[in-house]
């Protein structure tokens, strides 16, 4: 077989396969065609506006900030916390926020291990119970079973946790916005 045959016929069984997901900004953004800068930058304001909707229950504070990130150290290593959040005294709530969770095996991984030093490094440094786990807004419902992650938590679980006073339709009806598309360039 000739290198061209054999580059094809890898093309065809990679095209037989079940095609990878949508990306689940544009989908909340209801356009066909969002460019790749566009969602990254939407995946930044995520966070922030996350961060913010959750007002005072938020406890990013208690961390150090470095550069625009707050981090907590562990093992010598700075790590990045998405959210951080508190319902109860003694529980610290904490999330990474994936807006695009279909991660490969090593970035995968490398979360997960993320997460775990979090945790322990939350617990350690403020003496609590700490509630980690996998956060998708672009997830709608409560928690999902998956098979990378255990589970990702969605925005209802994050309305439904933190009491908040807005719906998942109301979240879904941003993404709709002509204001925000024109604001986008969409």
């Amino acid at each position: 077989m000739d290198l061209t045959s054999l580059f094809i016929e890898v093309v065809q069984e990679d095209m037989s396969k079940s095609v990878k997901k949508s990306s689940l900004i544009k989908e909340w953004l209801t356009k066909d065609t969002v460019p790749q800068y566009v969602s990254i930058r939407v995946g930044n304001w995520m966070e922030t506006f996350l961060v913010k909707v959750l007002g005072d229950k938020n406890k990013l504070d208690l961390l150090k900030k470095k550069g625009r990130n707050m981090i907590i150290t562990v093992d010598g290593e700075d790590h990045q916390i998405d959210l951080l959040g508190q319902m109860e005294d003694g529980v610290l709530i904490t999330r990474e926020i994936k807006c695009n969770p279909d991660l490969d095996r090593g970035k995968t991984r490398d979360t997960l291990r993320r997460e775990e030093q979090i945790e322990r490094g939350l617990e350690e440094q403020f003496d609590v119970s700490v509630d980690g786990g996998i956060f998708c807004p672009f997830y709608y419902g409560t928690f999902k079973k998956d098979g990378k992650f255990g589970m990702i938590f969605g925005m209802q679980w994050f309305i439904d946790t933190f009491e908040l006073d807005f719906t998942v339709e109301d979240f879904q009806k941003i993404g709709k916005s002509e204001e925000l598309h024109k604001l986008l360039g969409l």
